[in-house]
């Protein structure tokens, strides 16, 4: 063994390399390596412990800036990376622009104008042969081709509501006129005629064709004229009630008005301080403002008042919120 081993020192210099191993009895064995490989005897258990070599090579010196070399703060492609999704996200914000402008800049094609004028006349024509959920259909469909024409008239767009209102009452209309219902009614016990206008008769819709007067002592609307007799007794007769009738607020309080007009049935029957009457839905009340509605509820037609009526009942549908 050379000298420089036995001073501490590898041969080139280089501080020796001590080892420490254990044997398999657990006996530890420490000295320095040397530059071939050890085999030592355990003095324990006579087994052979086997002792690495020193690396041949010069020891590496340790330099912090070597071993832990420092990154750039920034990447060399985060500019470029950054500029080009801004490009692309500006690009594609331009082009969705443009699409969604075009068709308002364009307006409402004319075959989505004709096809609502197309419907609208389908729905008249159904309309006046009493042919109500076809006419329904039109009308629906007329309005839904409607919203999407952004230029629609707004003439057109009421004159599609008001036709829409009348045909969904009409549909409803009951079979039995208001002197038939009271005829049923006549005779039978009042518990027995609750249940059985609620199943026959209640939110089905009739038409009446009357004049109305307001009565600023009740402050309420009176019909005047209409007889209806209950059965076969002269002297027994209905009243139709209208104090909670919402459709008459647009009517002025002044005077006598003639009224062409569809409601839905609350109740028809006795009434509890005694007498007979009718009471209509609240809300449920429809002028008749077109000539193709009164045609197909058999009203004449060749009353000289009727176009006047028309008239007035749509400028109070128009006035109303």
């Amino acid at each position: 063994m050379r000298w420089g081993w036995l001073n501490g020192r590898r041969p080139d210099g280089s501080p020796a390399v001590p080892f420490e191993v254990s044997c398999v009895c657990g006996h530890v064995f420490r000295g320095q390596r040397q530059a071939r490989a050890q085999v030592l005897s355990c003095g324990q258990c006579n087994q052979p412990v086997f002792v690495l070599p020193a690396s041949p090579l010069p020891a590496i010196d340790s330099d912090p800036s070597l071993s832990q070399p420092t990154l750039p703060t920034r990447s060399v492609w985060l500019w470029p990376v950054l500029a080009t999704a801004v490009t692309m996200l500006f690009a594609g914000l331009m082009v969705l622009s443009v699409v969604t402008w075009l068709p308002r800049r364009s307006g409402p094609r004319k075959t989505d104008l004709g096809a609502v004028d197309s419907h609208l006349g389908l729905g008249r024509q159904a309309l006046a042969a009493s042919r109500y959920r076809l006419a329904q259909q039109h009308f629906q469909t007329a309005l839904h081709l409607a919203r999407q024409a952004a230029e629609l008239p707004a003439a057109t767009d009421r004159e599609l509501r008001r036709l829409l209102r009348q045909a969904e009452l009409l549909a409803d209309l009951s079979t039995d006129s208001l002197q038939q219902i009271l005829r049923h009614a006549r005779g039978v016990p009042a518990e027995e005629w609750e249940a059985f206008f609620a199943r026959h008769y209640r939110g089905k819709a009739v038409v009446l064709d009357v004049e109305v007067r307001w009565d600023a002592a009740g402050g309420v609307w009176k019909v005047l004229g209409l007889r209806l007799p209950v059965g076969d007794d002269p002297h027994a007769q209905a009243h139709i009630e209208l104090g909670d009738f919402q459709l008459l607020r647009s009517v002025p309080a002044s005077g006598t008005h003639r009224l062409l007009f569809g409601a839905r049935l609350a109740a028809a029957g006795r009434r509890a301080g005694g007498g007979w009457g009718i009471r209509f839905e609240p809300l449920s009340g429809v002028f008749l403002t077109d000539i193709e509605a009164v045609v197909s509820c058999g009203l004449p037609t060749g009353d000289p008042q009727l176009e006047a009526i028309l008239r007035q009942q749509r400028a109070w549908v128009e006035q109303s919120p």
